[in-house]
């Protein structure tokens, strides 16, 4: 009887486990967080808040969350082909890199985010001049590739890091507002 009982949870458990791990086989490969705001200031003030790596200082939501992370800038902080590196203690930080892949006059900024240990992001920043100001929007792609648990992670990519690309366009918002 316990035998049995014993059996048959077993069973349970180990098909519980393999439907997760197949329906994470048919969930999306790549995820995409984006968000955007209209700013009253400058395309070309808003474009150097974020071309100027130096700058994201003054506005990147983790830079509240850890002001003491070490931050090294490479070939001069500043277009295509700076980059800057950091380390923190602080688990929602952690340690990587970002580097301006592209730029593209005053409209497009290209970035990849290396956190360790992780995939590449590939980041976006689109500066659109419309009715009222200028839309800035920032984008992340991220691919979570065949392993399926990191496609469930995909599944909260958006609810994660939504909230701080919204704090960050505020705090451009601010800085460029009172420059």
């Amino acid at each position: 009887m316990i035998f049995s009982l014993l059996l048959y949870f077993v069973i349970l458990l180990v098909s519980l486990l393999l439907i997760i791990v197949l329906v994470g086989f048919f969930l999306p490969q790549t995820s995409r967080v984006s968000r955007s705001l209209v700013i009253k200031a400058p395309k070309e003030t808003l474009f150097n808040l974020v071309n100027d790596l130096r700058e994201w200082e003054k506005w990147s939501p983790w830079y509240s969350i850890d002001p003491n992370m070490k931050i090294t800038y490479h070939n001069g902080g500043v277009g295509k082909g700076a980059s800057y590196s950091w380390t923190s203690d602080h688990k929602r930080v952690g340690s990587g890199s970002l580097a301006i892949t592209n730029t593209t006059d005053m409209d497009r900024i290209d970035t990849e985010l290396n956190f360790t240990g992780q995939d590449p992001g590939q980041g976006e920043w689109h500066f659109e001049e419309v009715s009222g100001g200028v839309e800035v929007t920032w984008v992340m792609n991220a691919t979570m590739g065949a392993n399926p648990l990191k496609r469930y992670f995909g599944l909260l990519f958006d609810r994660m890091l939504g909230p701080q690309f919204e704090e960050g366009l505020r705090n451009i918002k601010r800085e460029a507002e009172a420059a």
